[in-house]
């Protein structure tokens, strides 16, 4: 369940790098049109996307090394 979500390959690190610039591109391009300050790219950009990664890079870390410690056990 966990392992569809949080582990982290290098396709979907690239779909966040990619998701991360098209959020930057939204907020300033609704920002220029409007003439109005956006707020929900900018979340998505400065705070979800980054606490994500985070999270992603945590959880793979933590369950490589536990199968490590298991493939050493058997």
């Amino acid at each position: 369940m966990f392992n569809d979500v949080f582990l982290l390959s290098w396709i979907k690190f690239s779909l966040v790098i990619i998701l991360f610039i098209i959020s930057v591109f939204l907020h300033n391009l609704v920002s220029a049109l409007l003439g109005i300050e956006e707020a929900v790219f900018f979340i998505i950009s400065v705070f979800i996307i980054p606490i994500y990664l985070v999270i992603c890079i945590i959880y793979s870390l933590i369950y490589h090394i536990k199968n490590k410690k298991k493939r050493r056990k058997k």
